[in-house]
C-alpha cells in the first residue's frame, strides 16, 4: 500500500462537534422534553428531529419546524413530513438511527412505567401508615399491637425494595439512553459526513446552502460559492492507482479545512470536485481564503514513504460567484461551476470570479 509524505505535516484532526456528558445529557433531556411539550412522542423519528432541533445541526431545520407548527392542526403528521425531508432511508445509517430512536423511546417507556408504580406503592404505603395511625388512637392489647407492628413492618420492607429496584432501574435506563444518544450521534454526523475525506457530503452542502441563502435574503448578508477541482486527477490515478489518488483526496479536504474559517463549510461535491461555502463573505473577501488554499496545496511535494519517489505536486482549479436575490441552491452552483470550467479551459490552478466571467462574454 502507497503511502504519501509531504514537505510540511498537514493536521487531519477535526472538529466533530460531538456532544459528550453533562452537555450530551441535556441536549437529550431537552430534545424530549420539547417532543413532549408539543403533544408528540418520542418514537424514533421524533427524537432524532427533536436531538437536531435543539442541537442545531442542520442548518434550516430549526426554522422549519417552528414555522410548520404554528399553524399545523395535526403537529405528528408535519413533523413526519419534515422527517421524510430531512432523514430519508436513503441517508447513509438510517436504519441504525431508527433502531437507536427506538430502543431510546422503549427505555423511556420502561422508566415511566417504574415511576408510575412507585407511585402506587407510595400510596399503599401511605394508606398503611394512616390505618396504623388511626389504630394507634384507640384501645390496643397485645394481640392488636402486634398486628399494627407487622403490617407496618412489611409496607416498610416492601416500599424499602421497591425504591431500591426503581433506583436501579432508572440508573440503568439512564445509562442505556446516554450510551444510545451517543450511537444516534455518531450516526447522524456520519449520514452527512463524506466517509473517504471527512468533510462534508452532498446532503450536508445543499442544507447548508439553502439555510444560508435563506440568512442571506433576510438579513442582506452576501454568502459565496467556490466550486474547487483537482487538476489532472483522472492521470494521476491512472498513474500512480486509485489509494494514492485516496490520499491525494484526503490531503486537499485536510488543507482546505485547515484554512478555511470557522463557519465556512467544506465539502465533497463528487469525485475530485469540492466546495466551499462562505457565508457573509464578499468575492472580493473570498480571494485572500482561496488563495491560500491554492498554493497551499501547489507547494506541497508528495513523495512515497517507502521509496523516496516524487509524485510531483497536485494543483487545484477554483470558480467562485455571490448569490443573488433569487438564486437557488442549484443556479448558485451552476454559475460557480461555470467559473470553474473557465479557470480549466484558461489553463487550470487559478481562481475565476464570476464577475470576471461576465466581462469576458460581454467582451
Amino acid at each position: 500500500m502507497c503511502e504519501l509524505r509531504f514537505n510540511d505535516t498537514v493536521d487531519e484532526t477535526m472538529n466533530t462537534g460531538r456532544l459528550e456528558g453533562d452537555t450530551g445529557k441535556a441536549l437529550a433531556h431537552e430534545a424530549i422534553d420539547q417532543a413532549l411539550g408539543k403533544g408528540v412522542s418520542v418514537a424514533a423519528k421524533n427524537y432524532e428531529l427533536w436531538l437536531n432541533y435543539v442541537g442545531d445541526f442542520i442548518p434550516g431545520l430549526r426554522q422549519e419546524v417552528d414555522a410548520a407548527l404554528q399553524t399545523a392542526t395535526k403537529p405528528q403528521e408535519t413533523l413526519d413530513g419534515l422527517h421524510e425531508r430531512y432523514f430519508t432511508p436513503a441517508t447513509p445509517h438510517y436504519d441504525q438511527i431508527m433502531a437507536t430512536g427506538d430502543t431510546i423511546a422503549d427505555e423511556l417507556r420502561s422508566a415511566i412505567q417504574a415511576l408510575k408504580a412507585a407511585g402506587v406503592q407510595s400510596d399503599r404505603f401511605g394508606e398503611t401508615l394512616d390505618s396504623a395511625s388511626n389504630a394507634l388512637s384507640g384501645p390496643l392489647d397485645g394481640t392488636s399491637l402486634r398486628g399494627i407492628v407487622s403490617d407496618l413492618t412489611a409496607a416498610t420492607q416492601q416500599m424499602a425494595e421497591q425504591n431500591q429496584n426503581l433506583g436501579h432501574q432508572l440508573r440503568q435506563a439512564g445509562s442505556e439512553i446516554e450510551t444510545l444518544r451517543s450511537n444516534l450521534e455518531d450516526a447522524q454526523r456520519d449520514a452527512l459526513t463524506d466517509a473517504l475525506t471527512g468533510v462534508a457530503n452532498r446532503k450536508r452542502l445543499d442544507a447548508t446552502l439553502e439555510f444560508r441563502l435563506t440568512e442571506s435574503r433576510s438579513l442582506n448578508y452576501p454568502v459565496t460559492l467556490a466550486m474547487c477541482d483537482i487538476d489532472f486527477f483522472k492521470k494521476f490515478n491512472d498513474t500512480w492507482g486509485h489509494q494514492t489518488g485516496d490520499q491525494v483526496l484526503r490531503f486537499v479536504s485536510a488543507t482546505m479545512m485547515k484554512l478555511v474559517l470557522k463557519d465556512h463549510l467544506v465539502a465533497r461535491y463528487g469525485g475530485e470536485e469540492f466546495a466551499i461555502v462562505l457565508p457573509r463573505v464578499s468575492l472580493d473577501e473570498a480571494m485572500p481564503v482561496l488563495e491560500r488554499i491554492r498554493r497551499a496545496i501547489e507547494a506541497k511535494q508528495l513523495m512515497r514513504k517507502s521509496t523516496n519517489q516524487s509524485l510531483g505536486s497536485v494543483t487545484m482549479s477554483f470558480g467562485i460567484a455571490t448569490a443573488n436575490p433569487g438564486d437557488t441552491v442549484e443556479s448558485l452552483i451552476a454559475r460557480a461551476d461555470a467559473c470553474l470550467y473557465k479557470s480549466k479551459e484558461d489553463g487550470r490552478n487559478r481562481i475565476t470570479r464570476e464577475d470576471q466571467l461576465s466581462n469576458r462574454v460581454a467582451a
